[in-house]
């Protein structure tokens, strides 16, 4: 293995908030190399199909530049855990409702230890069916007092398409 950093992005699963209805996706971001992966930019997406998505134009991302963009390092053999953006956040009775697929995906971009710009494209789909049952008898005003899965993460399968890296 060449001497740099290399980042990994495993499913995390789907989780509902504490105090409230929403539900977001997460990751979780690893760097399986032997240098620091530094400059580290994370952006995560989540949404909802009611179909299985085969064309990458679907799963749009922000680029390197992106206003949401921030630095960070992640030492070798270290990771962190990322939720997707506050836009892509889902009740979760619509969740419940329209059934069909979540997809978690984006992209990591990180320099490798020697000043080369590197990335690591993921998608992770969920399929609502898959769903924990337990909060059906919460009622719809339940608000839980921590984070609860509600897809757990290994119920993720990583999707034919928007996998990739350099």
């Amino acid at each position: 293995m060449e001497l740099r950093a290399y980042i990994a992005v495993s499913p995390r699963g789907i989780n509902q908030l504490i105090g409230n209805r929403d539900v977001m996706g997460h990751v979780e971001v690893s760097n399986v190399g032997q240098l620091p992966a530094r400059n580290v930019s994370v952006h995560v997406r989540m949404g909802l199909s009611d179909k299985r998505i085969d064309d990458l134009a679907e799963l749009p991302i922000g680029d390197d530049t992106a206003p949401s963009r921030v630095d960070r390092v992640i030492h070798p053999r270290a990771s962190l855990v990322q939720g997707c953006e506050e836009r892509d956040r889902e009740d979760i009775d619509t969740i419940v409702l329209k059934g069909g697929y979540i997809y978690v995906w984006g992209v990591v971009r990180y320099s490798d230890g020697h000043n080369e710009r590197r990335f690591t494209r993921f998608c992770h789909r969920y399929a609502v069916a898959s769903r924990n049952r337990t909060f059906d008898e919460d009622g719809p005003d339940f608000t839980p007092s921590e984070t609860r899965s509600i897809i757990d993460a290994e119920k993720a399968r990583y999707h034919q398409i928007g996998n990739d890296a350099d």
